[in-house]
């Protein structure tokens, strides 16, 4: 996954207005210079003391508020300063600092009120222009707020002004314009290291990654402890894929610069990249409790709580956000995803739609609107949100993509064709010509073309694979943990502690051998319902490893036996929650790395059933190879370590056969050839009636939250067992890592 970009942007506490001096009083005059001077803690003091004597001292109120202010005392802030403006409305300074006070409380209508009324009294001062300019900013009134601050600088070129146009110059698309304001503003200020470091920031928006590196390089040789600088230095390492170093400079930017949310921001998204979600959630939720009403920081983790499998708890974190988030683009598109994580398929796509009738321009909104529709299984209707972002952009690659995703093709006449190779001539970066090669290999196996199929997807894993940090060696090793402690007598040991529950079925297998797809399928059954992919069992199994100080599987092989039950019920409430269904004799769970917990399953819920999909190692291994993951199973862009984990998964479930463990294995082949009578043989072994709900699925290709059948037949899904022969001159290292391995389940 690519690392999110946040931009470095010179931003000052809330600018105040100068504090007055009075003619004819001397205490007030006193407590000023006190104020100026830092002590507010004296000039607190004589403030009180002169409006117990005048309490309509409107200067008194308003620096007494500006005090508060300081101290983060905010409601005592407005108050004082709202009563400092009944006794003398026409101070322009006051409504500036009234503005400040109810910014910092999250009341953005009337703080834009008191700002636009310190202007209309005075629209000669500066910084009442660029205080309106910081609050449009955080409204994501981007042409607003590059208004206001061109405004400011016209008044006086001060640097904060500079970064506040620029960045609002970034946040509409205009990186160039935004360079030439950062360049414009270090004309004569060359060691101004702050704003070297806006302007490599503004290289970075536009992939000038050298150019970037060569200005930070500059910054770093004014001041090499600048944390501005140290931010831009590790967006540009993240881009070129070195994030562990590119955490290393935002950790030590952060050190120096704990408050700014940004850099916590790029380090989460390079840990992200890295996959250490936990860590990433950290970090995340830090900032979240630090500034509650930062947006950008609660969509990145909602983000990272869909990707973890808890869309529930994204959506009442969205809630949190009020009014801003749900009149906000990025708001909508975010609270989508959840839904769709949630299985709302149709509520996902009414929010877009919704989101759309308020912001009709939004690229990013059909985007996310097509991707919803695939996962409903309608193609058409999302080649049509995918056409749609393209008429608002016709440069935008990813809807090219998306596009080539959804459709069958049978000539390389295809206008697709032509326009896909013109955008990966003329690529914006690494993530987009990845994408590009993926959508070119699809559509060239589509047409037959085979040889140059193969030369696009080794060019795009080439690409997805750089920063993987997959490791062949500690898999392995893992798959001998478990042979050394999960032994006949590890399982006996736990014989008749477990949960007598039969609810739970668990349906495992490789990626891309068919484990989604046979949920989906039982789970048009009326007596079964399905919590998908939910990661529970690993969840369960983190949390037995915290009580016991040790990993999987240790962990519980030095459980009490006594506390299985407990844990069992925990589970049993949770997928309760989780499913959503109502009441159902079977539940299935198709997370395929409940693959490595089956020792641990069998323990909690002996009873439960245990269904392994199995497909041609070859297709499936070539499936994921095809397959243009986002931030996941890094193992697949290398055929060496693709061969390397179905080796670790095949001998992971020949170690629980080993010891006992019941698992009926359904072969992806039949599955798809001879529907019914597979599933037939399956409900019998769950020990439910046939019903011919199962098929419909098959029948109807567009049922409301289903989502596989459509890409059955595409060419990585073909229902002809084989299709690896296409490639077979190219997939040397893979056969023979899988020989022995390559029959079918008879």
């Amino acid at each position: 996954m690519r690392a999110l970009l946040y931009w470095r942007v010179i931003d000052d506490p809330p600018l105040h207005s100068p504090m007055p001096r009075s003619d004819n009083n001397d205490a007030l005059n006193e407590a000023v210079e006190l104020h100026r001077n830092g002590r507010l803690g004296a000039a607190e003091k004589i403030y009180r003391q002169i409006l117990a004597e005048q309490p309509q001292n409107a200067d008194a109120l308003h620096l007494l508020g500006l005090i508060a202010s300081a101290n983060g005392r905010n409601p005592e802030a407005a108050e004082l300063i709202g009563k400092a403006i009944s006794l003398n409305p026409g101070v322009a300074d006051f409504h500036n600092n009234l503005g400040n006070a109810l910014f910092a409380l999250g009341q953005l209508a009337t703080a834009e009120l008191s700002f636009h009324e310190s202007i209309r009294l005075d629209p000669d001062i500066a910084d009442y222009y660029g205080n309106l300019g910081r609050l449009l900013q955080h409204l994501r009134r981007w042409s607003e707020s590059e208004a206001a601050y061109r405004k400011a600088l016209n008044l006086r070129a001060a640097p904060e002004y500079a970064a506040g146009l620029g960045n609002a110059l970034l946040a509409q698309g205009r990186a160039r314009d935004a360079e030439q304001v950062f360049r414009d503003a270090l004309a004569g200020k060359e060691n101004s290291a702050e704003l070297t470091a806006n302007l490599a920031g503004s290289l970075i928006v536009q992939q000038r990654l050298d150019e970037a590196a060569e200005v930070c390089r500059r910054a770093l040789a004014i001041d090499p402890n600048s944390p501005s600088v140290l931010h831009a230095w590790g967006q540009i390492l993240a881009l070129r894929g070195d994030h562990p170093a590119a955490i290393d400079c935002f950790e030590r930017a952060r050190a120096a610069q704990p408050e700014n949310p940004d850099i916590s921001l790029s380090a989460a998204s390079s840990l992200i990249a890295l996959q250490r979600w936990a860590a990433a959630e950290r970090a995340l939720r830090a900032v979240v409790a630090a500034q509650p009403r930062l947006l950008r920081a609660r969509y990145a983790l909602a983000r990272v709580m869909i990707y973890r499998g808890r869309p529930e708890q994204a959506i009442a974190l969205l809630d949190e956000a009020g009014e801003v988030a749900v009149r906000d683009v990025e708001g909508f598109r975010v609270l989508a995803l959840a839904q769709r994580g949630a299985g709302q398929h149709e509520l996902a796509a009414e929010t877009l739609r919704s989101a759309i009738r308020h912001d009709p321009a939004a690229v990013s909104l059909y985007l996310t609107l097509g991707n919803v529709l695939q996962d409903s299984g309608d193609p058409g209707a999302a080649i049509d949100a995918f056409a749609d972002a393209l008429r608002h952009d016709p440069g935008c690659a990813e809807a090219r993509v998306q596009i080539a995703a959804c459709k069958r093709y049978d000539t390389l006449q295809n206008p697709d064709v032509k326009a896909i190779e013109l955008r990966l001539d003329n690529s914006s970066g690494e993530d987009e010509t990845q994408g590009l090669h993926f959508a070119l290999a699809k559509i060239m196996a589509d047409c037959g073309e085979f040889a140059r199929s193969w030369e696009h997807v080794e060019a795009a894993n080439e690409l997805r694979g750089r920063g993987s940090d997959f490791d062949r060696d500690a898999l392995a090793e893992q798959v001998e943990l478990l042979r050394e402690v999960c032994s006949r007598e590890w399982i006996e040991r736990f014989s008749g502690k477990g949960s007598d529950s039969e609810l739970p079925v668990f349906v495992v297998g490789m990626p891309q051998a068919g484990a989604s797809l046979l949920d989906r399928l039982l789970s048009d059954h009326p007596g079964i319902g399905s919590v998908g992919g939910w990661d529970g069992i690993e969840r369960l199994s983190k949390s037995v490893s915290r009580k016991v100080i040790d990993k999987y599987p240790r962990s519980i092989a030095a459980l009490n036996p006594d506390a299985l039950p407990e844990l069992a019920k925990s589970y049993l409430l949770s997928m309760g929650a989780r499913s959503g269904v109502g009441d159902v004799e079977r539940v299935c769970h198709s997370a395929n790395g409940n693959i490595m917990y089956l020792g641990m399953i069998a323990a909690l819920f002996p009873k439960a059933r245990i269904l392994h999909c199995r497909r041609d190692a070859r297709d499936t291994c070539l499936a994921n190879f095809f397959q243009p993951y986002a931030g996941q199973n890094d193992f697949t862009s290398d055929l060496e370590d693709l061969a390397s984990c179905y080796r670790a998964y095949d001998a992971a479930v020949a170690q629980w056969r080993d010891i006992g463990i019941e698992i009926r294995e359904v072969s992806f082949e039949r599955l798809v050839e001879k529907p019914e009578r597979t599933l037939r043989a399956v409900l019998k072994y769950l020990g439910l009636k046939w019903d011919s709900a199962c098929l419909d699925y098959f029948v109807s290709r567009h049922a409301g939250r289903h989502h596989d059948f459509w890409r059955l037949e595409q060419p990585f899904y073909a229902k002809t067992p084989g299709h690896w022969k296409r490639y077979k001159k190219h997939l040397g290292v893979l056969t023979d890592a899988l020989a022995g391995r390559n029959d079918r389940v008879q």
